[in-house]
């Protein structure tokens, strides 16, 4: 299916245009995606931003499967904006009401809207920021939903996204193909401005949502997923950091011993079931192909197993020690690191992902330090990265006595940092 080309295919007010920067990199953290090509792009210039229209695509991998997404969106990109992260996604079959029931089940916290059933049998509303998101969707917003109610909209600090759920794509095992042209490109666009519109473009939008809560928009995430149930919401309570946890590690003298268990766990201790799980299969592999290659006979098939077994058990091995090595240096850099400070120069993503989670490169420059250091961590931290260095705000890291290029930034887990 073709990009929008010029002329015609532009919806009212749009030019061919350069995406700005700022712009495609907002786009990129919030589609948060390894490998995002996208095409041409259509330009509306807006008081408090600009308006994009682009076909982006990215590959989707769950296990041994690998899906192509190709879609059409629209960024609101609003970069004075400070709104709440909430996603409305259309229920329009069994299978989404029966994800609804999942979601609860897992603890995935979820907005429900009293009064408005014909919108709650419509609209998955996913948020760990309730009350916030609440007062964004008011009367208007939620009639705009209701006529127009397959689009997905994804809500965040700098804008929205959106884009057409079609049920009528051209879906295979491999392609799931959602662009649009011509008059359907045109109707998106008006669908699109009609359900956001409401909230990205009123400037007091951010203003009423940070006043719906005491604290930050990270402080009210932190109280729901502590209310939540299920697995997931015991999960994530695990591993939050708050502000006071950061400070008090930055307060205390090498050797830190009071490390409080959230930053424990997303320093080193979240290895311990990969170190168990690798260095046993390790120990079991190589012990099956040690008794193998003892008691088979020469140029025997039970040999050559042994050796097999011998050989991945000592790959498995290697790993083992590459994660111990991994753990040692995160533990040495929270006890013994030097607290530095400076600020965010700049935040840039990478193609690698662990656990769906897209990896960042993160540069700091330190006071009296001529050479930058850089840190490695997820999307989260990433977006707070951001944050610090569009605000010019001041930051510190701990920084590896044995190895002093190496830097570990605890304030990157912080989920009550200010929004």
């Amino acid at each position: 299916m073709p990009s929008p080309e010029a002329g015609p295919e532009l919806p009212p007010g749009f030019v061919l245009a350069e995406m700005p920067p700022a712009a495609r990199e907002a786009l990129e953290s919030a589609l948060d995606q390894s490998g995002i090509e996208l095409g041409p792009t259509a330009i509306c210039t807006h008081p408090q931003g600009c308006d994009v229209l682009v076909d982006a695509s990215w590959t989707e991998s769950n296990d041994e499967h690998h899906t192509e997404i190709r879609r059409t969106l629209l960024f609101f990109h609003r970069p004075q904006a400070r709104l709440p992260e909430f996603e409305l996604i259309p229920r329009q079959s069994l299978a989404d009401r029966m994800a609804l029931a999942m979601f609860r089940f897992a603890g995935v916290p979820t907005l429900d809207l009293d009064g408005e059933p014909e919108f709650s049998k419509r609209f998955l509303v996913i948020t760990a920021n309730p009350e916030s998101a609440r007062v964004l969707l008011g009367r208007d917003t939620i009639d705009a939903f209701l006529a127009c109610h397959d689009l997905r909209t994804k809500f965040f600090g700098r804008g929205a996204i959106v884009h057409r759920v079609r049920g009528d794509v051209g879906l295979t095992r491999r392609v799931r193909d959602e662009r649009l042209d011509g008059p359907a490109r045109r109707q998106f666009v008006a669908d699109a401005r009609l359900v956001a519109s409401a909230i990205v473009d009123d400037p007091e939008a951010s203003r009423r949502a940070v006043a719906a809560v005491p604290g930050s928009y990270g402080a009210e995430a932190k109280a729901t997923y502590e209310r939540s149930g299920g697995f997931i919401g015991r999960a994530v309570r695990g591993m939050l950091v708050t502000a006071a946890m950061v400070e008090s590690l930055r307060e205390q003298p090498p050797p830190r011993r009071d490390i409080p268990a959230p930053i424990a766990r997303r320093a080193w201790r979240g290895t311990h079931f990969p170190l168990l799980v690798v260095g046993g299969l390790g120990l079991g592999f190589v012990t099956m192909g040690t008794i193998g290659i003892l008691t088979a006979r020469p140029g025997t098939d039970n040999l050559i197993g042994g050796i097999v077994f011998s050989i991945v058990g000592t790959l498995a091995l290697v790993a083992t020690g590459f994660i111990i090595r991994h753990r040692s240096i995160r533990k040495r850099m929270v006890r013994w690191g030097t607290v530095a400070s400076g600020s965010v120069e700049t935040v840039e993503a990478t193609d690698t992902s662990i656990n769906n989670d897209r990896i960042h490169r993160i540069t700091f420059t330190l006071d009296g330090e001529s050479e930058a250091r850089i840190a490695k961590m997820g999307s989260a931290a990433a977006r707070a990265a951001r944050r610090l260095r569009d605000s010019g705000g001041r930051t510190w890291v701990l920084v590896d006595p044995k190895s002093p290029a190496r830097v570990l930034w605890p304030q990157g887990w912080v989920i009550d940092a200010k929004d």
